[in-house]
């Protein structure tokens, strides 16, 4: 089961899909942040939460092309109920991963915030955290703001499936994705958000986390 938290955790760097940073001729730190995110979620949150989905089931020729990947597929879900004028916000996500001969959905829930360049100028990319200090990772907008391109580090730690059924303790169980040689970079595509619902044990926490402020 997923833990609803919101925690702070690390913010870096996100990338558009010509490879550049986003720069907002004029705007302040908090209206760049907005339009970001705007990018992102593709509405600001108002008096209701956004939620927005990415996913990607990698096919037969795809894991062909690339032996060494463990992931044939990926679930990402950010939440937000507000957009906050400066980097500190952290928006929360859940992110999920089938794995090559194993069953079921292995996930992780954490926060993602806007980072800039070294200057505190330029908006670089989404930077995520796993909570229980469990790894971090990028996320950058590609293909026209339709996809997003998640960056491992060194690894996440990502809850085996049914292993942390009580969210207020930690999972009993963990185990690593690591960025091997074909697990470090991810194009996962905007999908709809019903497609996220796979993330939880049930429809009654689904609609929970959806609607939590």
């Amino acid at each position: 089961m997923i833990r609803i938290s919101i925690k702070a955790l690390a913010f870096a760097a996100l990338a558009i899909a010509s490879g550049g940073p986003v720069h907002s001729q004029g705007a302040t730190p908090a209206q760049a942040n907005r339009d970001y995110m705007q990018r992102v979620l593709e509405r600001l949150p108002g008096a209701n939460p956004v939620n927005v989905c990415f996913a990607r089931r990698y096919d037969a020729a795809h894991l062909a092309r690339y032996p060494k990947q463990k992931v044939t597929q990926m679930i990402f879900l950010l939440h937000a109920f507000e957009i906050a004028g400066d980097n500190g916000a952290a928006y929360p996500i859940v992110i999920g991963v089938t794995l090559r001969g194993r069953k079921g959905v292995y996930n992780s829930d954490g926060s993602c915030g806007v980072s800039r360049d070294e200057s505190g100028g330029a908006i670089q990319h989404l930077r995520c955290g796993i909570d229980g200090d469990g790894g971090s990772f990028n996320v950058e907008l590609a293909n026209g703001d339709k996809s997003l391109l998640v960056r491992l580090e060194r690894g996440i730690s990502i809850n085996r499936p049914g292993t942390n059924e009580n969210p207020d303790e930690p999972p009993v169980e963990r185990d690593g994705l690591k960025a091997g040689t074909d697990d470090k970079v991810f194009r996962i595509d905007r999908v709809s958000t019903e497609e996220c619902a796979r993330l939880f044990p049930d429809r009654k926490a689904f609609r929970e986390y959806l609607e939590m402020h």
